[in-house]
């Protein structure tokens, strides 16, 4: 099984023709981005980190272990070292991760383990086998939560598209408990890598995983760590999570500079 990826291999991660991630209709920092409920990340509150700084706050990160990917595989957390997350052949990787992205940072808040069901977020779809737009699912998940897991048939990794069976008849009402509260938008449009790094390096340094889309493959994948490392492109190693029964990943190079990221900042007080 691959667990590094570079320039070389890039393309094994998914098979030809896969599309699991639509490009993005919205612009950052503009009124169609605003009405789905993302805020630009100077508005945020965070302050971009400085190249210069990027590499003492990332160090100190991974030292202190306040980085998403420490919280995953923390004792009682829902991605223990067993766990393996799989949407098992369906084009869902903008659900799988937007469920991996939402859980580390329910996580990193503290609040009880529950182990959601990406596959609820297949009614964005009309429950067809189809990709999706990040951007939108960020802005469903504000407005109605993701279902766990419970109330469909348990299992984080179901793939059951027939919400007619799910366990809990009142699933819809049951997920407004797991929704987003604030969504950060990443500028990735017409800046360089050194800009969409500095963004990167500042949220994970927060405690904040990304939910983040690399076109050429289109999929959809969990930035949830990040390490300097001066042989690799621009000095980054980054740690991310996949839905290919992966274990955690380690992405480099150039073609793993997210051409789309958004932020989950912080969840729903229920």
């Amino acid at each position: 099984m691959i667990t590094r990826y570079s320039d070389a291999n890039y393309r094994q991660m998914v098979p030809k023709g896969y599309q699991g991630v639509l490009p993005r209709r919205t612009r950052y920092g503009h009124d169609d981005a605003y009405e789905l409920g993302l805020i630009t990340i100077e508005e945020s509150g965070l302050e971009v980190l400085a190249w210069a700084d990027v590499k003492e706050a990332l160090d100190r990160s991974n030292e202190q272990r306040t980085q998403p990917q420490y919280h995953q595989v923390a004792e009682g957390s829902w991605a223990d070292d067993d766990f393996k997350s799989d949407q098992d052949g369906l084009s869902f990787c903008w659900a799988w991760s937007a469920a991996a992205t939402l859980s580390d940072l329910r996580a990193m808040e503290n609040k009880e383990t529950v182990i959601l069901a990406p596959v609820s977020l297949g009614e964005l779809v009309g429950w067809k086998n189809k990709g999706f737009f990040l951007d939108e699912t960020a802005s469903y998940l504000k407005k109605y939560g993701i279902a766990p897991a419970s109330s469909v048939d348990g299992d984080f990794n179901s793939t059951n598209r027939n919400p007619n069976s799910y366990s809990d008849p009142n699933w819809k009402t049951t997920r407004l408990d797991y929704r987003l509260e604030e969504v950060i938008d990443i500028n990735t449009y017409r800046v360089n890598d050194e800009m969409i790094i500095r963004q990167l390096a500042t949220i994970l340094s927060a405690g904040r995983s990304g939910y983040f889309a690399i076109n050429s493959m289109s999929h959809a994948m969990s930035i949830c760590g990040m390490e300097w490392s001066p042989s690799s492109y621009m000095s980054i190693k980054s740690k991310v999570r996949n839905s290919h029964r992966d274990p955690m990943l380690t992405v480099e190079g150039e073609r793993w500079i997210p051409d789309e990221v958004i932020c989950f900042s912080s969840t729903k007080l229920v």
